[in-house]
């Protein structure tokens, strides 16, 4: 019974040792006004922002964070349109590093289908590169990596690459 018991304390101190949770910070946005408020793991407001709307854009409806929290990119549709836009920021001053517009079909207008994605995800581990895909229905799809330092697309891969035809789970089928 006293192994039981001893045992029993080991578990119980383990556990309140392991539930202290590190410090940490977070940006939570608030897409119907665009209200940015960055917390501390002790529930305190350390910052609120607007995320920045560019002219003829309507407040970004995804907003994603790099892993370090020193990057921002935003997508949003413009108001009178399906167009859409990614853009790529410095959090701490706010400067735009990186403008994409989601590219037009000669002579057809944006519908619903057409998407500019940004996933959760988007930036590599070392927050160096940020991914997005492109999606034009009726044309095709095309994924993105653009360098966060400069500003460049660093590579792209459309769906008529050959090695994505090589890929029959990645090309539709005719």
């Amino acid at each position: 019974m006293r192994i039981l018991h001893g045992l029993f304390i080991i578990i119980i101190f383990g556990l309140s040792w392991g539930s202290y949770a590190q410090d940490w910070m977070v940006w939570l946005y608030h897409e119907d006004d665009g209200l940015l408020l960055h917390l501390n793991s002790s529930g305190d407001v350390l910052d609120t922002r607007i995320v920045p709307t560019d002219d003829g854009y309507n407040i970004p409806h995804k907003v994603v964070f790099s892993n370090d929290q020193s990057w921002m990119a935003t997508v949003a549709m413009a108001e009178s349109s399906f167009r859409q836009r990614l853009t790529l920021y410095r959090v701490e001053t706010e400067d735009v590093i990186f403008i994409y517009d989601l590219p037009p079909i000669e002579d057809t207008p944006f519908n619903a289908d057409d998407r500019l994605i940004l996933p959760d995800n988007a930036f590599s581990p070392s927050d160096q590169h940020l991914l997005f895909v492109t999606f034009i229905a009726g044309v095709g799809w095309e994924i993105l990596i653009a360098d966060t330092i400069s500003g460049q697309i660093t590579y792209t891969l459309p769906y008529n690459h050959p090695q994505v035809q090589q890929q029959p789970y990645l090309c539709r089928s005719e």
